[in-house]
C-alpha cells in the first residue's frame, strides 16, 4: 500500500495572516494606551484634589485664627478694658473695621502664611 501523498507544510503564514496580526496587535496596544492614559489622568486629578484639600483646610484654620483673635479684642472691650488696650496691634484708624497681620504661621508642606 502506497503511502498517500504529504502536503507540503508551510513555514511561514500567508501575507494575508501577517497583516491582520499586526492589526490585532496594534489594536491591543491602543487599547493598552487608553487604558494607562485614563489611569494617569485619574491619579493626577486625585493628587490635584488632595492638594487642593490640604491648603483648602490649612486657610481655613488661619482664618479660624484670625477670628478668634478678633473675638478676643470683642470680649476685652466689652468687659470694661480700654478699647487701646483691647485692640492694640490692631489697625482701627477708620473707626469702622479693624485689620492685622499675623505672621509666623508655618504649615507643613514648606508652607507659611
Amino acid at each position: 500500500m502506497a503511502a498517500p501523498p504529504s502536503r507540503p507544510l508551510r513555514s511561514w503564514p500567508s501575507a494575508r495572516e501577517r497583516g491582520s496580526l499586526l492589526i490585532v496587535a496594534m489594536l491591543l496596544s491602543a487599547v493598552i494606551a487608553v487604558s494607562l492614559g485614563s489611569y494617569l489622568a485619574l491619579g493626577r486629578n486625585a493628587l490635584t484634589l488632595a492638594n487642593r484639600s490640604f491648603y483648602y483646610n490649612g486657610a481655613l484654620n488661619i482664618a479660624e485664627t484670625g477670628i478668634e483673635e478678633a473675638l478676643w479684642s470683642f470680649n476685652q472691650a466689652t468687659a470694661g478694658v480700654a478699647l487701646a488696650t483691647a485692640w492694640q496691634g490692631w489697625d482701627i484708624s477708620d473707626g469702622i473695621t479693624a485689620k492685622r497681620r499675623f505672621t509666623n504661621f508655618t504649615l507643613s508642606g514648606n508652607v507659611t502664611a
